[in-house]
């Protein structure tokens, strides 16, 4: 029996630890938000090593190539605005990497 998802919206987490992800752990249609783009972006600058740098570059271009990022507008913002009052009520501190849980 095929567990699989069929479609599915990858994390940041995810995108960055692609190559050790096993293909069949992965939805077969997959997506990501224009948010994970501007989170790679950011990567590029919060590193001083040469070779972590052309790593994140490589993985920014690699995922500009490979998916058309889904648009994070206003009813994305209203979600993301439920999960960190899910993340408060639940008793624990609505921090990023909270949400991502």
């Amino acid at each position: 029996m095929n567990n699989r998802a069929s479609r599915g919206l990858l994390d940041t987490s995810v995108v960055i630890d692609l190559d050790s992800v096993p293909e069949t752990a992965l939805p077969q249609d997959t997506a990501i938000a224009a948010i994970t783009l501007a989170e790679l972006s950011a990567g590029l600058h919060t590193t001083s090593d040469p070779a972590g740098r052309s790593a994140r570059a490589g993985r920014l271009q690699r995922s500009q190539v490979v998916w058309d990022p889904l648009p994070f507008g206003a009813n994305a913002a209203r979600h993301y605005g439920h999960l960190v009052a899910l993340v408060a009520a639940a008793g624990r501190k609505p921090r990023p990497h909270r949400l991502d849980s």
